[in-house]
């Protein structure tokens, strides 16, 4: 049965979703970072973003050429003085040790492993994280402790269980099954793990007492870009900059007027806005801080009711034919 033609400009008559998902609150680790040669606490805030420095390879394209490591180290470093405040002890990004760094020639080390190698081999760094002194040959470094933390996670993660890894992906799919669908106009369109997302809907519709059934549509992305520091390509002006958390604030819901609003998933806040725009197709957008540019909620490219666009463009592209001469 063919689904009734909508109005000019009117994308669908009844939309509705549960929101966005937000990534996972910053847990700090609590590991201090090395300034001058000596530890610096940091608040919660301060430490994620050291934290996403530490975690940028040194030897990747922003760190591994001069002309972008400049770049990138300049604008990171400035909106880490901005959340630091004028008044702290870190003032100079010479001084700050975020990472792995080449250790200078010719100084021999006085820790006790030093004695197991070598004479020739003696000839490494003199630690400026005074808490790791890796003994080895010319070009040995020395490994700043929220860097070595991030390592130490990686490597859990790797050796994480089977029965872990299973967890983590039931868990994945938990946010997919909510998160990952909209009820739109009633379209019909077969989904994955269909039986679990009717059971999903039925007790939607159950508890509003709804007498007519929708059908989901698969959205595209329903994950909030998780901050961290902006890439680019190249050597793009911008890169190092920091992608700052988007918050509710900071998210416009689109849903229909009989819809119930989704609730905002984090306790304290709300959402920026909730419109009711049957003439656009997103479900939610935000701005990103770094180039200013819209961030759109859709729904995903296989999805039915996003096909609607192009079976129009083919259709008139078949009654373009009929006019354009051979």
């Amino acid at each position: 049965m063919q689904a009734e033609a909508l109005p000019k400009d009117i994308k669908w008559r009844s939309m509705e979703h549960c929101g966005v998902c937000f990534p996972p609150t910053y847990i700090p680790h609590g590991v201090k970072m090395r300034y001058n040669g000596a530890d610096v606490t940091l608040s919660p805030d301060q430490e994620e973003l050291a934290t996403f420095y530490a975690g940028i390879a040194e030897d990747g394209p922003q760190l591994g050429n001069a002309k972008t490591a400049k770049i990138f180290n300049k604008n990171f470093f400035m909106d880490f003085t901005q959340l630091l405040g004028k008044d702290h002890t870190i003032q100079k990004f010479e001084l700050c040790d975020f990472g792995v760094r080449p250790p200078p020639r010719g100084v021999r080390c006085a820790c006790a492993s030093a004695s197991a190698l070598p004479a020739h081999l003696r000839v490494v760094c003199v630690c400026v994280c005074v808490c790791v002194c890796v003994c080895a040959r010319v070009g040995a470094t020395t490994v700043q402790p929220i860097r070595r933390h991030l390592e130490a996670r990686k490597e859990e993660k790797k050796a994480a269980t089977k029965e872990e890894k299973e967890v983590a992906k039931a868990e994945k799919a938990e946010l997919q099954l909510k998160y990952g669908f909209a009820l739109v106009d009633g379209h019909l369109e077969k989904v994955r793990d269909a039986l679990r997302m009717l059971f999903s809907i039925l007790q939607m519709l159950t508890s509003r007492q709804r007498l007519f059934v929708y059908t989901p549509l698969q959205m595209g992305n329903f994950t909030v870009e998780p901050p961290g520091l902006f890439r680019g390509r190249g050597e793009h002006p911008k890169m190092g900059t920091f992608k700052r958390r988007v918050m509710p604030e900071d998210i416009t819901i689109n849903v229909g007027t009989s819809a119930v609003v989704p609730p905002c998933p984090l306790p304290g806040h709300n959402w920026k806005r909730v419109v009711h725009d049957p003439t656009v197709a997103w479900l939610a957008y935000w701005k990103e801080n770094v180039m200013g540019n819209t961030k759109y909620v859709q729904l995903a490219a296989s999805s039915s009711f996003k096909g609607k666009s192009d079976l129009a463009k083919y259709e008139k592209a078949r009654r373009l034919k009929k006019h354009i001469g051979k």
